[in-house]
């Protein structure tokens, strides 16, 4: 796949977003070796850009840069994904509280449509895709909740569950009830219900952490 960067966007950019892209939807797993040169020919440009956006990707979390080996996709330990749904439980219900207080009709919409889709892929078997919508819903809510710094942290956050789920999402098996919490989180954002949206976010993270708590039944243990 050669010349695959267009546009307007800086090619560095492009790089970026396309690295970060392959990362997040597995086509890049854990622990991988990044090589410039092979990602060089396959995207048609120079090794500077695709140096620059892994320098990018590294501060992201996403890229580890590792000694005689050269730079990888990140590995998350179970122990850091359960401290990171911790921080996410401790974060989400204010962005969220703040969600349903200041979203707009075509907001609420957004996010519907975003849930319609997610289940129309899982109908489809396109675990991909069903993720990347899920990541797309999630954080649609944060950026409604328009804090700034609220929305980098938990995109983040967000970034580095779906590092560590890549591997095992089809055995994370809560695919169909995520979709149905979706949801109810629209319906309690539309509603303006804050004391719903809140309950149904914290069930969501709670759900989604006791189901991986069942793969990995020794971690996220005091």
């Amino acid at each position: 796949m050669k010349n695959v960067l267009i546009s307007s966007e800086s090619i560095g950019e492009q790089v970026r977003m396309i690295l970060r892209q392959r990362i997040l939807d597995g086509t890049y797993r854990s622990g991988e070796k990044l090589v410039e040169k092979d990602i060089s020919i396959e995207l048609g440009v120079s090794r500077t850009p695709i140096r620059d956006a892994m320098i990018r990707l590294e501060t992201e979390g996403l890229i580890k840069n590792i000694t005689h080996k050269g730079p990888i996709v990140s590995v998350i330990s179970p122990q850091e994904f359960f401290e990171i749904f911790d921080l996410r439980f401790a974060l989400e219900p204010m962005a969220v509280e703040l969600a349903t207080r200041n979203a707009s009709r075509e907001v609420i919409d957004k996010l519907a449509d975003l849930a319609e889709k997610m289940e129309l892929a899982l109908e489809q078997g396109d675990d991909t895709a069903v993720s990347g919508y899920n990541i797309a819903f999630h954080c649609a809510v944060y950026e409604a909740a328009n804090r700034k710094r609220l929305l980098e942290m938990l995109s983040s956050l967000l970034d580095s569950i779906q590092l560590f789920a890549q591997e095992g999402y089809k055995a994370f098996g809560r695919s169909a009830q995520a979709m149905k919490e979706h949801r109810l989180l629209v319906d309690a954002i539309r509603r303006q219900d804050v004391e719903a949206a809140i309950s149904v976010a914290k069930k969501h993270i709670e759900g989604a952490k006791t189901a991986y708590l069942k793969l990995y039944p020794t971690e996220g243990q005091e």
